[in-house]
């Protein structure tokens, strides 16, 4: 899961199986039995609400992700170069034209399958689509320039001060909150941020952000947070290291010491 982001959803996941079981009725747990229900679960969105609730439950939602934007797109033409919440709205409001009143499940898997094995991103199988008789974007030979790439977003450069807590032979680590700037509710070094300009020991990506990572040694007890700090045996600290961010901060400490 390191550099993925899953830790976090794996959060989200014991959060809502905690939620679930909390409100189970003598030991047997009571499930959302509707798509505003799937909704109120910590780290279900509106597509995995509508995914479990068309299935499942055939309630009569849409679920839209990336492949069905793409098929919609194209169908109808509808650019992205509108604003992303506009474009998703109009592609929402086309899907639901079109939703079986029966199988809303069956309809919302056949236009995900349809998007991920013909109306591919770059070279649609538009000869064996079933629907290309009424594509507007296949009708007018346009088929590629739907939907249109999204910009990329320019990173914003932030510069991170990791503190590497050091006492004789163990290393400190601390648990970060659920307020942290990143990286929350993970276990690791401790760390400041900046936006002023500082030298890097290298560069790390998370979401839009481009990190600059200085790293320092520190003697436990002259660190703000000495009192959160849970010693650790160095041969253990890897392991139990779970963001990459981290690693690549403890590598330089283990190259520096020699």
């Amino acid at each position: 899961v390191q550099g993925l982001g899953y830790y976090r959803r794996f959060d989200f996941m014991l959060q809502a199986a905690q939620k679930l079981v909390s409100g189970s009725l003598r030991g047997k747990i009571l499930w959302p039995i509707s798509y505003d229900e799937w909704l109120k679960l910590p780290g279900i969105g509106p597509y995995t609400a509508s995914a479990i609730a068309s299935i499942t439950l055939k309630e009569k939602v849409c679920a839209v992700d990336g492949n069905v934007e793409r098929v919609f797109s194209r169908l109808f033409k509808i650019k992205r170069s509108i604003s992303d919440k506009e474009f998703k709205n109009a592609v929402k409001e086309k899907t639901a034209l079109f939703i079986d009143d029966k199988e809303p499940g069956d309809y919302n898997q056949a236009i995900m399958e349809l998007g991920q094995f013909i109306c591919l991103p770059q070279n649609p199988q538009c000869g064996v689509c079933p629907v290309k008789s009424f594509c507007a974007a296949y009708k007018d030979k346009e088929v590629l320039s739907y939907p249109s790439v999204k910009e990329k977003q320019e990173k914003q450069n932030i510069y991170l001060q990791v503190s590497i807590p050091v006492k004789g032979k163990k290393i400190g680590l601390i648990h970060r909150d659920k307020q942290s700037f990143f990286l929350k509710d993970t276990l690791g070094f401790p760390f400041s941020v900046s936006k002023r300009k500082k030298s890097a020991d290298f560069i790390h990506y998370i979401t839009k952000y481009k990190i600059h990572v200085q790293v320092s040694f520190e003697p436990g007890h002259k660190l703000d947070v000495q009192e959160k700090i849970s010693w650790n045996e160095r041969d253990k600290i890897e392991k139990t290291l779970v963001s990459s961010l981290d690693k690549k901060a403890f590598e330089i400490f283990l190259n520096q010491e020699g």
